[in-house]
């Protein structure tokens, strides 16, 4: 996890693939409808990057502590 150590504010594919232990596709459906939930709620535009979602969201809707 030393790559994760690194604070930057999303998180990528392979990375919740491991916070989760998930398949990578099962990776990319959570990651999708939580950036689903973001831009229906307005606080996330469309063109934010594929393949990664906002750090401090993710971590509030998995319950992870950092």
């Amino acid at each position: 996890m030393s790559e994760m150590t690194t604070k930057r504010a999303y998180y990528t594919s392979a990375e919740v693939r491991e916070l989760l232990g998930v398949s990578e596709s099962k990776a990319y459906v959570i990651m999708k409808k939580l950036r689903t939930e973001l831009i229906k709620s307005g606080n996330l535009t469309p063109d934010y990057p594929h393949g990664k979602v906002p750090r401090r969201y993710f971590n509030e809707r998995c319950a992870i502590e950092e």
